[in-house]
């Protein structure tokens, strides 16, 4: 059991003294939880992106393949199961 001491100031605040270890535990703690809602934020405005199709989630693989240094566009192009000739089309463009 952690042992507190209450103080009051001479303007009549109360302060609660306690050992170092317990500072740092409850200092350590409210860091965590502090990460934790910065990464709800960031999850919840990615799905927020992803809902209102401004955003795309590409796979994993496709990712590391565009990384690894492939062209971009047929990465996505196998990813999506498009042709050369359809994604011409689609763009209003020669194939070539």
């Amino acid at each position: 059991m952690t042992k507190v001491q209450f103080i009051r100031t001479p303007d009549g605040d109360e302060l609660a003294v306690l050992p170092r270890e317990e500072y740092e535990r409850l200092a350590a703690h409210a860091a965590e939880a502090e990460e934790d809602a910065g990464t709800r934020r960031l999850i919840t405005r990615a799905r927020r992106a992803l809902d209102e199709r401004r955003e795309v989630a590409i796979p994993k693989a496709v990712a590391d393949r565009i990384a690894a240094g492939e062209n971009p566009i047929l990465v996505v192009r196998d990813w999506r199961g498009i042709t050369q000739a359809a994604l011409a089309n689609a763009a209003g463009i020669s194939q070539s």
